[in-house]
């Protein structure tokens, strides 16, 4: 006890005596004001983040990496805009697809996100797909663009004048379509 109390009081005493010596320089600092706005509790506000990367699990086992460059938030139209995306998906059965894009949009109401802006898709088969514009409608899990498409597949190379792929695995191409086709590799 005797040897904490030697400790002890010493420190007490040289705090005592910076406080004594401090206290006459703190009144010489002018006082700093420093004003932080009010934010009014109003739907119209909305939310920016930068550079920011997501992780998470769907329903069915699939787990998700999403970077973003720069997310906004409109809460006044319920739209959210992504800009510089990059999203990787891994599935159960050890498939992967890595999907860029330069901007995105998300409206809560439609529950469909609108991708735009050099697309570009590659899977865990080194199918690739480039286009413009996808159109995901999360309630029925269909994918559709209205802008030119091209995929490079296994079995060869399919271009089109837009696309819709359906649930169901079922890949639709619309408008003008040239396919160059290696039968050799179809099943």
């Amino acid at each position: 006890m005797v040897f904490l109390l030697k400790i002890a009081l010493p420190s007490i005493v040289a705090i005592f005596l910076g406080i004594i010596i401090l206290a006459p320089k703190l009144n010489e600092i002018k006082k700093i004001k420093i004003e932080i706005p009010k934010l009014e509790s109003s739907d119209k506000i909305s939310f920016t983040m930068d550079n920011s990367s997501f992780y998470g699990q769907g329903d069915d086992g699939m787990m998700f990496s999403l970077n973003i460059e720069n997310f906004q938030e409109n809460r006044v139209d319920d739209l959210m805009y992504f800009s510089n995306i990059n999203a990787k998906l891994f599935f159960k059965d050890a498939s992967w697809i890595d999907l860029t894009t330069d901007n995105g949009t998300y409206l809560k109401n439609d529950n469909n996100m609108t991708l735009s802006g050099n697309l570009y898709l590659v899977d865990n088969q080194n199918n690739e797909v480039f286009t413009d514009e996808a159109i995901i409608k999360l309630n029925t899990s269909e994918i559709e663009g209205h802008k030119p498409i091209k995929a490079n597949t296994y079995f060869g190379t399919i271009v089109g004048d837009g696309f819709n792929f359906k649930k169901d695995d079922s890949h639709i191409f619309t408008g003008k379509i040239k396919a160059i086709i290696d039968s050799d590799k179809l099943n």
